[in-house]
């Protein structure tokens, strides 16, 4: 064991007392230890239990003048603590890294002024609720992978406060329903993914950008490979985002951002009277098994109905339709293929147009444009 006997020479005025030297715990501060320096500006205390040190440790310019920080909660302890009471200033350190009663882990961002969500430890409750703070500083972020694969996880309550949903945050856990509340303005790849049991998801006003581009929806569903999900609704205050059918679009309806998996068809009906582009990975995983998009959608972004796999019929009503690739990936059980082009899109020409999908596919064309279509596919291999 330790006792802090004296200071020699002190070239420094901010002190931090650890509670080890060397191997060796620190006991106690000896009488007068500091007695003489009246420059020190703070003293660090780094335990949440202290030990009782003598009146005459510090002087009384550095009892008066200089801050004493201890640890988050535990201000009164040392105020009723022998020697330490002695400090008029005595304030609070956060610690860099938190774990709560309800099993869930927090660290520092790198402002060091606010929290995040790190990840959750095997002890992770069923239901939680996100403090607003924790040690005094607002937690704000919901970081990358912050509860994957936490199948204990049944109910989540957001506060309003957090701003950032990270990577995958929250991919593979037994949620029914997520509310995102106002305060969120970026939600990023996959955050909800492969949610089994997801119902509902209502998305706030704030919300900007989902994964990477404030005025358009880009880059993987967020929601994508969530069977049960029926719905996904936003704040009529959104000013990027908004619901129709049940679907995420963009806010003048003109893009499908996201098709609920729990859909099994969409008909001409179901879209907004506005659509034009279907986004990348809009569908990825649903349940549908057929779907009529409006003549009014001309461009299918890559992979937006990708691994569909009880989608048996597709018809497109437009004329003219940009497929980017991948559209119908993995989708192997697709019989039909209806399309109202008076010209083949270039793109059935590619190899992968049909890859991954069933090979007795029958694709329906208008009358007379048979062979011309048949040799644009045949382009592909196919």
């Amino acid at each position: 064991m330790v006792s802090v006997i004296g200071h020699g020479k002190v070239y420094k005025k901010d002190i931090v007392i650890t509670d080890e030297v060397m191997g060796y715990v620190v006991t106690g501060i000896s009488s007068g230890a500091f007695a003489d320096v009246d420059d020190i500006t703070s003293v660090t205390m780094l335990l949440e239990r202290p030990y009782a040190i003598p009146e005459d440790a510090f002087s009384e310019s550095v009892y008066q003048n200089a801050a004493l920080i201890v640890p988050y909660g535990y201000e009164d302890v040392y105020k009723t603590t022998a020697g330490w009471g002695k400090f008029a200033n005595i304030t609070y350190f956060a610690p860099d890294e938190y774990t709560d009663e309800q099993g869930v882990v927090y660290a520092l961002n790198e402002d060091g002024e606010t929290y995040m969500v790190k990840g959750y430890t095997e002890n992770l409750k069923s239901k939680i609720v996100l403090p607003e703070t924790l040690h005094g500083k607002d937690v704000t972020v919901i970081g990358d992978y912050a509860f994957i694969d936490a199948h204990q996880l049944k109910e989540i309550s957001l506060f309003e406060g957090i701003l950032h949903i990270g990577d995958f945050s929250f991919v593979r856990t037994s949620l029914s329903e997520i509310i995102v509340p106002n305060s969120v303005t970026a939600i990023e790849n996959s955050a909800f993914a492969d949610n089994q049991k997801l119902e509902k998801a209502h998305l706030g006003s704030g919300v900007e950008f989902i994964t990477s581009n404030a005025s358009f929806y880009h880059g993987h569903n967020s929601f994508q490979n969530c069977p049960q999900l029926r719905e996904i609704t936003v704040d009529e205050n959104n000013k990027y985002f908004s619901s129709y059918n049940g679907m995420l679009y963009d806010k003048a309806q003109m893009i499908l951002c996201a098709v609920p998996g729990g859909k099994t068809s969409l008909q001409e009906s179901d879209f907004s009277k506005n659509v034009s582009m279907i986004a990348s990975y809009a569908a990825v995983g649903a349940r549908l098994t057929e779907v009529v998009l409006p003549s009014t959608v001309s461009i299918a972004e890559e992979g937006c109905f990708q691994g569909c796999d009880k989608l048996i019929s597709f018809t497109v009503k437009s004329h003219a339709i940009d497929f980017r690739p991948n559209t119908f990936d993995d989708c192997m059980l697709l019989e039909h293929l209806f399309l109202y082009q008076y010209y083949p899109d270039k793109n059935l020409g590619d190899s992968y147009f049909f890859e991954n999908v069933n090979s007795g596919v029958i694709v329906h064309v208008p009358k007379g444009l048979e062979e011309v279509y048949k040799s644009k596919i045949s382009e592909g291999g196919h």
